[in-house]
């Protein structure tokens, strides 16, 4: 389960650098995708889950503070963010 949270944790700090503030924007939805599955392991099956349940499951803000919390060194995902990923696990 640690390498599912380092994959998305990668994607969630690639999606947020392109962040506003109304949705996820097309590009960083682009940009997301291209972030994950340019990790070792993650299929694009598994990015596609990810970032579908991430839209449905935490706002562009909640999202946002979900990255800034990754980017200050915390070592588990915010629980929301976790939680909608968990359930792409069999996508990998």
């Amino acid at each position: 389960m640690r390498r599912v949270g380092a994959l998305v944790a990668v994607a969630v700090l690639a999606l947020a650098a392109c962040g506003g503030d109304d949705g996820y924007p097309p590009e960083v939805i682009d940009n997301f995708m291209d972030s994950c599955t340019a990790q070792v392991g993650a299929s694009e099956s598994y990015c596609r889950c990810a970032i579908d349940r991430l839209q449905r499951s935490m706002s562009f803000d909640d999202f946002q503070a979900a990255e800034a919390q990754i980017t200050a060194g915390s070592e588990d995902l915010p629980r929301e963010l976790q939680n909608a990923v968990d359930s792409c696990v069999d996508e990998l």
